[in-house]
């Protein structure tokens, strides 16, 4: 069991600055819209990520989609839709989520392989 710890904590990257997120409840209740959100880290197929926007008492169940933005002026991005993992309370008072990606096209997989690419190079540069 450790040793499968250590090679998920090992397989996560800080995302870089500048890549944005948003993010809406599929199937909400509240009937709010799209939120920002902002990524922690990511593996090929699985993302941590931050929650801002969220109601009082709003139930987080079941799926979430994300959309993911690359820095620039012209910023172009990907649509993904999520499966909660687990959900934390941080320090902040935000809410942190992983969320794992079953299903992606190869258009998906490409950028989330290529986003953790980056994320994997940006963390060993500093």
């Amino acid at each position: 069991m450790k040793q499968l710890e250590q090679r998920r904590v090992n397989a996560r990257h800080a995302i870089p600055d500048g890549w944005t997120a948003t993010f809406r409840v599929v199937r909400s209740t509240s009937g709010v819209g799209w939120r920002d959100a902002r990524l922690v880290d990511l593996t090929p197929d699985s993302a941590a990520i931050e929650l801002f926007g969220l109601e009082p008492g709003e139930m987080l169940a079941g799926r979430l989609e994300l959309n993911i933005f690359a820095p620039g002026s012209c910023p172009t991005g990907v649509l993904l839709q999520g499966v909660l993992r687990h959900a934390t309370v941080t320090t902040g008072g935000h809410v942190r989520v992983g969320l794992s990606f079953p299903g992606l096209d190869a258009q998906q997989a490409t950028f989330l392989e290529l986003l953790d690419q980056l994320s994997q190079a940006h963390s060993t540069s500093r």
